[in-house]
């Protein structure tokens, strides 16, 4: 049990996309994760739930309707009370070998 999934929607792989990739992101209620480092430009659209992300130490609050834009190469923590489902566009589009590294990460 990790406490999050993703699903790939667009992807490099199977849909030849090479400047975007678009993921749906699960996390399980109360779950807060390490500081996470972006290699891309990366939009969080929340779908249902709430919580608050941290950004280079700004706390924004997220609920179902936000949409946060991370630069490439921000640290951030997502951290959630209850379970939270958001959509996430990484540009440029990042490969699966590229998600090998998460050994936290369930990949669908």
């Amino acid at each position: 049990f990790t406490g999050r999934e993703s699903r790939r929607i667009i992807t490099p792989e199977e849909d030849n996309s090479k400047r975007v990739s678009l993921h749906r992101l699960h996390r399980f209620a109360g779950l807060s994760n390490e500081i996470l480092y972006t290699k891309n430009d990366e939009i969080l659209f929340v779908l249902e739930g709430e919580g608050y992300i941290i950004e280079d130490d700004k706390k924004y609050p997220i609920k179902a309707g936000t949409a946060i834009f991370i630069p490439e190469n921000s640290k951030y923590r997502i951290y959630n009370c209850v379970e939270l489902k958001m959509l996430a566009v990484l540009a440029p589009a990042r490969y699966r070998e590229e998600w090998k590294e998460r050994k936290d990460l369930v990949m669908l």
